[in-house]
């Protein structure tokens, strides 16, 4: 997941883009990253900034099935949080599903159109 959300940023310049980490989503972290539990889907990665006060979050999913990912999307959509960070909210919210991937974007509008159009350009 790690690769794929690397391509995702492709195309933002260096300074509209905040300084990322890469979490690892677990049991105890998933409703806070994707407002689901972590046994809604079989593995999952968040790219957040690493600055509380810079609203950008891209989170990247794995289902067993596209089935599940369309169901996962629905649920994803219903229950994350754009405004996660108490102090900032994300101008725009984006849940996309490809094959067994669900992605979240929560972030500024330029950059979720950017990484939106490249999920959707994604080879898998």
């Amino acid at each position: 997941l790690e690769t794929l959300i690397d391509q995702l940023y492709e195309g933002i310049a260096e300074e509209n883009m905040p300084m990322v980490m890469n979490i690892t989503l677990s049991a105890e972290n998933s409703e806070y990253y994707v407002g689901v539990p972590f046994s809604s889907y079989t593995e999952g990665l968040a790219s957040d900034s690493a600055i509380g006060s810079i609203a950008h979050s891209v989170c990247l999913l794995r289902a067993s099935d596209a089935d599940a990912a369309a169901s996962l999307a629905k649920e994803v959509e219903a229950n994350a949080n754009p405004a996660k960070w108490i102090c900032v909210t994300a101008e725009k919210m984006i849940v996309k599903q490809k094959g067994d991937l669900v992605l979240l974007i929560m972030a500024s509008s330029d950059n979720a159109d950017i990484i939106s159009a490249n999920f959707d350009a994604l080879d898998i």
